[in-house]
């Protein structure tokens, strides 16, 4: 899937094998046809999707997007898979949708890079 028709794009990833932090992490830029921006990502183990806020990536600091027993993206994933599924479980998630559209209260959880 091409994220660029889909109205948004994954302009980082990171991955994080010691637990201190989601296993997989992504920045996600221009949702819902807007220059919106945030970062969402996996548990410490890889499971689940969240939608991490404020930049806090402590277990409080997130919203479950998609819950742990229905995504698992494990330690053998090249980022390019990653991405990839990240993509698609977010336009399954209807990010990229015109704003009126979507069914993400994704507004509420903006971040904003600062610099």
């Amino acid at each position: 899937m091409d994220t660029q028709q889909a109205g948004f794009f994954i302009e980082a990833t990171s991955h994080c094998r010691d637990g201190k932090l989601p296993r997989w992490s992504f920045w996600v830029r221009g949702t819902g046809g807007s220059t919106r921006q945030g970062m969402i990502g996996t548990d410490e183990k890889g499971f689940g999707l969240y939608l991490y806020t404020n930049g806090d990536t402590s277990p409080g600091g997130r919203r479950l997007l998609m819950t742990p027993d229905s995504v698992s993206m494990p330690d053998s994933m090249s980022r390019l898979e990653a991405n990839a599924l990240a993509a698609k479980l977010l336009h399954r998630l209807g990010w990229g949708l015109p704003r009126e559209h979507d069914t993400q209260t994704f507004a509420k959880f903006e971040l904003r890079a600062i610099g």
